[in-house]
């Protein structure tokens, strides 16, 4: 699954579209209109996306590993693909996919407690 979520970021940041609202998004977020249009976003990819996945595989702490995972993968795409920081911007989807799949991967392991409980918020 983490595999599966890494290369789906990678293929919609790399779609130019998406590239071109994302960047954008960014830009607008500096007006108040903007930083409202963020939230509804975040928000709704939150609730319907990142939610629904981890919930329905029963992790524990789901909503904190559902915002790191998110954190991290949307990181990883801005930082290649908005960006262009090297040497992210430049690497190809597969060296990406094995640096970044078994950290995704860790998050969504029921086995695996994350490190810092309290700091998840959740009993």
């Amino acid at each position: 699954m983490g595999e599966r979520l890494v290369r789906l970021t990678l293929q919609l940041s790399g779609d130019e579209q998406v590239r071109k609202d994302a960047t954008n998004l960014v830009q607008s977020a500096r007006e108040s209109a903007g930083v409202e249009q963020l939230r509804v976003l975040t928000d709704y990819l939150q609730a319907t996306l990142l939610d629904r996945v981890v919930g329905a595989i029963g992790v524990p702490d789901a909503r904190m590993r559902g915002a790191l995972i998110t954190a991290y993968l949307a990181g990883v795409a801005a930082t290649r693909s908005i960006l262009n920081i090297e040497p992210l911007a430049s690497a190809t989807d597969e060296v990406i996919v094995a640096l970044v799949a078994p950290t995704i991967q860790r998050l969504l392991d029921p086995t695996q407690p994350l490190a810092a409980k309290d700091a998840a918020g959740e009993p």
